[in-house]
């Protein structure tokens, strides 16, 4: 069911990505291509790219992609059967259609139909590729099983508030929430809400039938339940004592097309609005249940839960917290999310779940809510940021309501997406998939880790989210993997950062550091399809935007890296040393020895360990860092209080891999502080064209509260014809700095256009409205 034309044209915003260059530059496509049905329409001064398709595009979280002869171009928007590129720019190259591709998930769409829904989930049941190595589990951990059921009986109930409007979306957004609660649970009870993702709205004809992104639902038809599909989840965490609402969000769904930032301020203010409404019912009584909850909610205890763009959402409700606001937001638990503005929470314990065999978000680009942390806050935040990759898992399955069998709509595998459906690692007869009930179990077990650990400072659950540990029972078995970092970590060596080690080699191994995405010189992600590579994700940068670091390792037999720090380090208070190594897919598992050396020459080795590759190795083998986790508790010979420099032996064999970072790593949970981190706001201002060249404008970017001595933005601008980036170095205190735009006036009447800003931290502040910039009216 597609929206009509002229609603779409009547909507349309800009869709602010300085990405445009590779467009105008790319080469001509293949005899052939215009088969693909591509059109350029011209609207109020702006250029939009469309592609017809003839059935409606599938709904997930991953972002449409056009590209020219595979040449990333820019991020369209779903209009029911079309994809819509909105392009800030003049130059007549880009209105060329030749070579233009569709993509979404690392497949193109443009060529390919849907895959086709079932009504029920496949049965794992194939053997795997035998040629891929076994990793043994980790050992059993001795902390209380996260996933048991808690001593408290639950009680679900539904509540429906006005709808509110929102000013990007002519349609009002639905206030509507199912409530799992604990019963005779004594005082006021932790809160946790869910968010759910970006997935389909309306529905006919039952899990057979036909759905669609319409909002409202047209008559007929059905709003898909998509908030009620995480009840594992919440009736384990209600039995363990906390009050638990998973609000719905098809009214965003339907319409986050209109959005710059694919609807994460929307979804983030409809938290803001949930967690408003039960501070309101906490202290007046003015619930729907008769003061049931009047004096009974603890607010000031507060997780979040999203999935997929939910996820991105939640994070951004986190940074909007105020000091002014009655809750305080102490943990995150972010299942397969998007992360589009790379906007990173501070002083927020955060565990990001990453299914493997994720076809939607097929990137993991959720891993940046890890490594993001590390880069933009290295001193003051103690939060814990862990990552647990969930082996033959996909995106969808976590939500009863998106899984053949048990939703109510048309549902699907999503690994279909993007991946070949006799994969031998994540296809759908892979022995090695998870079944929905085993995903869903093992989403609500490490949900309910980070849970007990935030809410009930249980330093216990650091086993299941910062330790080698296997999974516990209620995971029903599955092969996880997890690594984090910050805690009481540390910092011993980052890749690419002035000033933490030099490095230095012996025998058959070579050391050089590389760029995540680099676009001259050495790219870590070179050769590696961008949906395998978690850690450099953002390959899309058409300027030279700052990418992840890490140091490439290439050894032909024994040899070692040596880690020099540029001072002692005091190691006595660190349990062991983690040191965080991605393996190339094609690798074989890696056996390396640590040794630790002090300012006298005295040195221990703290243990041989083995680093497995991710598994899929000729399809689909992710580059993912595992921990190395090597032991102090035994090392003597040397002082720990003195150490001044880490030894990494490659025992022997061949290899290829990348080392991101070393860190001390203690016992302990550290106390959260109730603070914000600076946060900036890039404003949208309008100017008259002008009559001559040379026009400009600024354009405010407000920080609140004023940064710290050492913050950095990069700054994009998608320019008239071109665009341009730039570091910004931010003087300690200061309240807002201004982005310069400028462009040639003239006396021809062309139409309205759209300088786009985009704005991403580097150091020390995160951002909250990241995109913005400058309508140029045309006054001839």
């Amino acid at each position: 069911m597609s929206r009509s034309r002229a609603t779409r044209r009547a909507l349309a915003l800009p869709l602010v990505i300085g990405l445009l260059v590779a467009a105008a530059t790319a080469t001509p496509a293949a005899a052939g291509a215009d088969r693909i049905a591509w059109t350029v329409e011209r609207v109020s001064g702006r250029v939009h790219i469309v592609w017809h398709g003839s059935t409606a595009l599938p709904m997930g979280g991953a972002r449409l992609e056009v590209r020219r002869n595979g040449a990333f171009v820019g991020v369209a928007r779903e209009v029911g059967s079309e994809a819509v590129l909105d392009v800030p720019a003049t130059s007549a190259k880009l209105f060329d259609t030749t070579g233009l591709e569709l993509w979404r998930s690392g497949r193109r769409v443009d060529l390919t139909a849907p895959p086709a829904r079932s009504s029920a989930a496949a049965d794992a049941s194939k053997p795997s590729d035998p040629s891929e190595p076994v990793e043994p589990t980790g050992p059993a951990a001795t902390a209380a099983d996260p996933g048991a059921r808690g001593p408290y009986a639950t009680e679900q109930l539904a509540y429906q508030r006005p709808a509110f409007a929102w000013p990007e979306y002519p349609q009002p957004i639905e206030m509507l929430a199912e409530v799992t609660t604990p019963t005779a649970a004594p005082g006021a009870r932790p809160f946790v809400l869910i968010l759910h993702g970006r997935h389909s709205t309306c529905f006919t004809g039952g899990p057979n039938g036909s759905d669609s992104g319409e909002w409202p639902c047209p008559a007929g038809w059905q709003p898909i339940p998509s908030y009620l599909g995480y009840r594992v989840i919440a009736d384990l965490l209600a039995s363990q004592g906390n009050i638990v609402v998973s609000i719905s969000a098809n009214g965003i769904n339907g319409q986050d097309y209109l959005s710059n930032d694919g609807g994460t301020a929307a979804r983030a203010d409809l938290v803001r609005r949930h967690l408003r409404l039960w501070d309101a019912w906490n202290r007046k009584g003015t619930d729907p249940w008769g003061a049931r909850f009047q004096g009974a909610v603890d607010l000031t205890n507060v997780v979040l839960i999203g999935h997929s763009r939910g996820g991105e959402g939640v994070a951004r409700a986190a940074i909007d917290n105020s000091p002014r606001d009655p809750w305080r937001v102490r943990g995150l638990v972010a299942i397969a999310p998007t992360a589009f503005g790379q906007q990173i929470p501070a002083y927020v314990h955060t565990t990001v779940i990453l299914p493997y065999c994720d076809g939607d978000v097929s990137d993991l680009e959720g891993q940046v809510y890890v490594d993001g942390g590390r880069d933009l806050f290295r001193a003051g935040d103690p939060a814990l940021r862990s990552a647990v990759m969930v082996m033959g898992a996909n995106h969808n399955y976590f939500n009863s309501e998106w899984t053949p069998g048990t939703a109510q709509a048309p549902a699907i595998d999503d690994w279909l997406y993007s991946g070949a459906p006799d994969d031998p690692r994540c296809g759908v007869d892979s022995r090695h998939r998870l079944s929905p009930h085993d995903q869903q179990d093992a989403g609500a077990t490490y949900s309910a880790a980070l849970v007990q650990m935030t809410l009930n400072d249980d330093a216990t659950m650091l086993q299941y989210l910062d330790g080698p540990a296997a999974s516990p029972p209620s995971a029903d078995g599955a092969e996880v993997h997890v690594t984090a970092i910050g805690g009481d970590r540390v910092p011993l060596y980052e890749a690419g950062v002035t000033g933490t080690a030099r490095v230095s080699t012996n025998g058959s191994i070579t050391a050089q550091p590389c760029d995540g995405y680099a676009s001259s010189g050495v790219s870590c992600s070179a050769g590696f399809g961008f949906n395998r590579v978690p850690h450099w994700v953002f390959a899309y940068a058409a300027t030279d935007k700052p990418a992840p670091k890490a140091l490439e390792l290439n050894w032909t037999a024994k040899g070692t890296v040596r880690l020099n720090f540029k001072q002692p380090i005091d190691l006595q208070a660190s349990a062991a040393v983690d040191l965080r190594i991605a393996l190339d897919p094609k690798s074989d598992p890696a056996a390396f020895e640590v040794r630790a050396i002090d300012a006298y020459g005295g040195s221990a080795t703290l243990g041989t360990r083995t680093v497995f590759p991710m598994p899929g190795r000729k399809r689909i083998g992710k580059v993912w860092a595992r921990s190395l986790r090597a032991p102090l508790r035994d090392a003597v010979g040397f002082d720990r209080t003195q150490v001044v420099a880490l030894q990494l032996v490659a025992v022997g064999g061949t290899g290829h891999g990348f080392l991101l970072d070393a860190m001390g790593v203690g016992k302990h949970l550290l106390a959260m502080p109730a603070r914000r981190p600076a946060r900036a706001d890039v404003a949208t201002i309008e100017a008259p064209e002008g009559d001559t060249p040379g026009q400009h404008v600024q354009v405010p970017v407000t920080l609140d509260p004023a940064p710290p001595a050492g913050a950095r933005v990069w700054v994009e601008v998608a320019g008239i014809t071109a665009t341009s980036g730039y570091a910004q170095t931010i003087a300690p205190g200061a309240t807002s700095f201004d982005v310069t735009v400028t462009w040639d006036g003239d006396t021809v009447a062309f139409g309205d256009q759209f300088v786009g800003i985009a704005v991403f931290g580097l150091a020390n502040i995160t951002t909250r409205q990241y995109l913005g910039g400058v309508w140029i009216r045309d006054d001839d």
